[in-house]
């Protein structure tokens, strides 16, 4: 399976069973798929759900405490996923009101800007760029340093880097448009001492934009701005991705893709 970070998931599940049942258990998260659920075989009951950013999440619950599900994120961690943890279903609800974020403290302050959880000063940002442009902006090369330190950090992770255009010009020239930006952020995390080997550069065109292009058959330029981007996954050695690590893209619900 070919590896492949968002950042959120759609659980929008309530079961009425006297009480509504607020918290899950998300057990990994992958880029592509998982092919087969026998990887799931000792933690019956895992379902998928694909968030906006083409995440696949995998879930265990819903629970109605807090504490039950702590029990089975421990569960889950003795069954070797490391990276099980506790989810709370009413904040994910109401931040899908609003922008469809992730579950971390995001908050929406413009077109491609977030301002990332302050506890975290190692919280990255993906990257964006100017119309038919591939050159990195000052604030981009910021957020290359603190994956460039992460991954230092850590020698078994490595790092996809999504390349993305927004929908002027052809597929062919967009594609083109992709590789040259994905070879530019590739190039400077090389260039700061990262191994190429840890680098994945993925291409995309104009396919899979985060936000509408156009709405009502008028071009929007705030959503074309939120297409033109580099999107980050920090991969651990196994293909899950890190979550927490990489903000989520906040998309206005106007500009939300069907």
């Amino acid at each position: 399976m070919r590896y492949f970070f968002s950042t959120l998931v759609l659980v929008l599940t309530t079961v009425s069973i006297g009480m509504t049942q607020d918290y899950a258990v998300q057990v990994a998260a992958y880029s592509d798929p998982v092919e087969s659920m026998e990887r799931f075989k000792s933690l019956p009951g895992v379902y998928e759900e694909p968030d906006h950013n083409n995440i696949f999440r995998y879930y265990l619950g819903p629970y109605v405490t807090e504490d039950f599900a702590e029990k089975v994120r421990k569960k889950a961690l003795k069954a070797g996923f490391q990276y099980a943890r506790v989810v709370n279903l009413t904040q994910i609800r109401e931040l899908c009101k609003r922008s469809c974020a992730s579950p971390g403290d995001a908050v929406f302050t413009g077109v491609g800007e977030t301002t990332p959880a302050p506890e975290n000063d190692l919280f990255i940002r993906n990257i964006f760029f100017a119309f038919d442009r591939s050159a990195l902006k000052l604030e981009s090369t910021s957020q290359l340093d603190k994956l460039t330190t992460i991954l230092k950090d850590n020698p078994e992770y490595h790092a996809e880097l999504h390349a993305h255009t927004d929908a002027v010009g052809s597929q062919e020239y967009n594609i083109r448009l992709s590789k040259r930006r994905g070879a530019k952020t590739r190039n400077y995390l090389v260039a700061n001492g990262i191994d190429i080997s840890k680098l994945d550069v993925q291409v995309y065109g104009e396919d899979r934009p985060v936000a509408k292009n156009a709405v009502d058959d008028n071009d929007s330029p705030q959503g074309r701005k939120l297409n033109r981007r580099i999107e980050i996954r920090i991969v651990a050695a196994d293909g899950q991705i890190i979550w927490d690590l990489v903000e989520a893209i906040v998309v206005p619900t106007h500009l939300k893709v069907d």
